[in-house]
């Protein structure tokens, strides 16, 4: 009579009372209650049959335990997951996610496709692994990870790496770490994106201009 009318409640309502005459008991089962203003509750039920000397049922005794906020709770959670998916499976740009010390434990299609990699050959590597290897870089890229950790966020970062096959990629990078409430880092989200082409762009108009003023004022 509490359980919410439709089919798909009385379906449910009819296996779970099969499978405690069948047992003698359930555990652990979530389902929707109404109460007295309408309004729905999620409640998790353990439920045991009672029984006289000759094992004939005389009852039931049964504990209740309001979950709706944690159902609500998992809800958020799953919607949440499937969001930060569609983001990953459709953004033009890379995202990488690292843990604590950098390594990569997420990442986008379009990443593996910008660098030539599938998705678990990336999972596991250090994004300073696809760094160009001369000293110039080296030292660069320290200053910037210095930065990031007294900034938390920083933005237009660009770096040359290098693809499986060789190729170099110039990348603009977006970095932030993620702190808990001490303040210790647990993990880090960064946007990649290609502006190879823009700087092939940048290097050919300054090459222009350079040419221009050969020639002088005249």
């Amino acid at each position: 009579e509490l359980a919410p009318k439709g089919t798909k409640y009385e379906e449910r309502t009819k296996e779970i009372g099969a499978m405690i005459k069948k047992q003698g008991f359930v555990t652990g089962i979530d389902f929707p209650w109404l109460r007295k203003d309408g309004s729905q509750i999620d409640i998790e039920m353990n439920v045991t049959l009672l029984k006289d000397k000759k094992g004939n049922t005389t009852g039931a005794t049964g504990v209740l335990r309001d979950i709706t906020e944690r159902k609500k709770s998992e809800r958020e959670i799953k919607e949440g997951k499937e969001f930060l998916e569609n983001i990953f499976s459709t953004s033009a740009d890379g995202i990488l996610v690292g843990d604590s010390e950098g390594y990569i434990t997420m990442v986008s299609e379009a990443t593996g496709k910008m660098l030539g990699y599938s998705k678990d050959e990336l999972i596991g590597r250090h994004p300073i692994d696809f760094a160009k290897k001369d000293k110039k870089h080296k030292d660069s890229g320290k200053k910037v990870i210095e930065e990031v950790m007294r900034k938390v966020v920083m933005t237009g970062i660009e770096r040359t790496w290098i693809r499986k096959d060789g190729s170099l990629i110039d990348v603009e990078i977006n970095l932030a770490f993620l702190k808990d409430s001490s303040g210790n880092i647990t993990g880090s989200i960064a946007g990649l994106r290609d502006i190879t082409e823009r700087k092939q762009i940048d290097e050919a108009l300054k090459r222009v201009n350079e040419c221009l003023l050969s020639f002088g004022p005249d």
